[in-house]
This record gives structure tokens, sequence and C-alpha cells, in this order.
């Protein structure tokens, strides 16, 4: 009973999480794949459950850092993004990419590595930072231009004044 309740808890929990969670077996197949992977990614859990991870949702351009790394994790769980938060893209089942924040765990069970992912999308904060750079670089031309202007304007003051000395010289 206690394994029941405990497994309908666990199954609460990862059905309202708001981000993906994803497991990897130690053959790296998707063993788990929550409600919210379903929403971001497009798969649903039928048809992301046993399927390779990396071939699934991992854009090709990251597959030779995975397969150099990949053997490391299944050895000793560890890896460079392991117990790290890393921006990168993931590829959905239309084909579209998407920026996610990948949490990625190791765990072990029964001697063998298994990987938990927690993806967070992050396409609107990514798109509001490049709306933020865009801005910041149309402020710095902006300023560029007024210190043009300003430095025009104060060679033309410098030029009025030298021409109203000499004309009140030749009066004189």
């Amino acid at each position: 009973v206690a394994l029941r309740e405990s497994e309908v808890r666990l199954r609460a929990i990862t059905d309202s999480a708001q981000d993906a969670i994803l497991m990897m077996d130690p053959n790296g197949l998707i063993s788990f794949w929550n409600p919210a992977a379903e929403r971001i990614l497009g798969y649903t859990s039928a048809e992301a459950i046993g399927q390779n991870l990396h071939a699934l949702i991992v854009p090709p351009r990251y597959h030779p850092a995975h397969h150099a790394a990949f053997p490391t994790f299944q050895q000793t769980g560890l890896g460079s993004i392991v117990c790290q938060n890393i921006d990168l893209d993931a590829r959905r089942k239309d084909g579209t990419e998407t920026s996610v924040q990948l949490s990625l765990s190791a765990i072990q069970m029964k001697g063998r590595w298994h990987a938990v992912g927690l993806l967070r999308d992050i396409t609107e904060r990514k798109r509001a930072e490049e709306d933020l750079h865009e801005t910041n670089r149309n402020l710095e031309t902006a300023i560029a231009r007024a210190n043009g202007l300003a430095l025009e304007a104060e060679m033309a003051n410098l030029a009025k004044s030298q021409f109203l000395a000499n004309m009140s010289h030749e009066i004189r």
C-alpha cells in the first residue's frame, strides 16, 4: 500500500511539473517522458519511450560531443554537462528547434548509470534577451550619432566664434 501511494504521489508530481522530465537508460533509450515533455517537444510518451534520446530530440550538431562522452557516462556517470544547467537547443517532433535549459543528473540503478534530464523551455527568455541586445545595439548607434552631432555642433559653434572674432577685429 505504501509503495502504491508513493508511486501515485510521484506520478502526480511528474505529471503536474511545468518542465519536461526525461530519463535515459544506460543504452541511451528514453525510459521516462512526462506530459510537459509532450508539450515542449511534441512527442507523446508512447512515441518517445524506447527511442534513442539523442536521435530523437538532439540536433545533429551536438551528436559528435555526445558520442564522444557517452561511453564515459555509461561507465562512471560522469560527464561535462552532468550536474550542470546549460542552455541549448532541442529538436521538436515537427523538426523545429526550441531553446531549452537542461539540468542533467546521473543516477545509478542496479549498478548501471541512467540520466535524468529536466528541460525548461526558455524560448521566450531567449527572444527577450535578443530583443534587449537589439535595443542595446540601437541605443549604442543612437548615442554614437548623437555624439557625432554634438561634435559637429561644437565645431560649428567654434567656427562661428572664430568668425565673429575675426569680424570684430576687422571692424575695429
